[in-house]
């Protein structure tokens, strides 16, 4: 749950390719050693194989996921959503997992 509060806040206009080219995007993210680490969500539970970028770029969340290791190209997600929404969601899934306790 720490990961996903504390995502980066990244103003970096090559992130424009996110609207334009998808492909594109995903080999940017893969071969620029700083957008690459700073984006890349390491502790994704149960999602073994699957290559997940998540960043804060204006007032949006963002997350982008593709399998890795497939012979063809798989498909990408990708989705935004108003950072103050999503902090609401990931503060009630924390709540609930520490009542859980």
């Amino acid at each position: 749950m720490t990961q996903l509060k504390n995502r980066p806040r990244i103003d970096d206009r090559r992130l424009d390719l996110l609207d334009i080219d998808l492909f594109k995007f995903m080999e940017l993210l893969a071969v620029d050693e700083f957008l690459h680490d700073v984006t890349t969500m390491s502790s994704v539970e149960s999602l073994d194989r699957w290559t997940v970028y998540s960043y804060v770029r204006g007032e949006r969340f963002i997350i982008v996921a593709q399998e890795a290791g497939t012979l063809e190209p798989s498909p990408i997600f990708m989705t935004n959503i108003e950072e103050v929404d999503f902090n609401s969601v990931v503060d009630a899934a924390r709540n609930y997992w520490l009542n859980l306790q």
